[in-house]
């Protein structure tokens, strides 16, 4: 990984309303693929908050895809309803970041280890 662009955001540290998963994969989509993604308000710390946030989302910019490819957001889930998002990398790794770890990269088979479990792959159509 440390050859691929997503080496330089590993590490940074999570913080509520700036690097939490959302906001990381905005500023990753800014930064690697000229996407203005909007801002989704929520509490990142209330896990409540961060479930209504991502359910409530507006996928009118994405579409569902089962072969997902560099750059797509990675929805995933604690039990049924999704409240982590990510960012697929080639060769089957999600970037994303954790509260307490800030941000990963986490094999998808390997993400029922930190608790997740992928619930969709979503392509950017802006």
């Amino acid at each position: 990984m440390i050859n691929h662009w997503a080496g330089r955001w590993l590490g940074t540290p999570w913080v509520a309303g700036d690097t939490d998963c959302w906001n990381l994969a905005r500023k990753v989509w800014a930064a690697q693929f000229a996407r203005d993604v909007p801002p989704v308000v929520f509490d990142p710390v209330s896990a409540f908050d961060t479930r209504r946030a991502i359910r409530n989302f507006d996928l009118g910019q994405w579409s569902l895809t089962d072969e997902p490819r560099e750059g797509d957001a990675v929805m995933m889930a604690r039990g049924t309803t999704p409240c982590h998002v990510g960012i697929y990398l080639a060769g089957g790794m999600v970037l994303h970041a954790v509260e307490g770890a800030g941000a990963i990269c986490t094999a998808i088979d390997g993400l029922s280890r930190v608790g997740f479990r992928v619930v969709g792959f979503y392509g950017w159509v802006g």
